[in-house]
């Protein structure tokens, strides 16, 4: 191999290795359900660490206008 293969392999690897574990990822149920609980972890956090005035009161949460 020469000198600019090797340097472009070097530049592209990480990236191929990025790729081919998302590929991999989605593929995976498992990885769904623990992208999912953490999104439902963090949503509670920020839910929960929200000041009192960020909250909708109760006379505003019905939809219908």
């Amino acid at each position: 191999m020469n000198s600019r293969l090797k340097a472009a392999t070097k530049h592209v690897a990480p990236y191929a290795a990025i790729g081919t574990l998302a590929v991999l990822a989605l593929a995976n149920p498992i990885s769904w359900g623990m992208l999912v609980y953490g999104l439902l972890r963090i949503g509670k956090t920020a839910y929960d660490t929200a000041p009192r005035d960020a909250i909708i009161p109760n006379e505003q949460d019905d939809l219908f206008i």
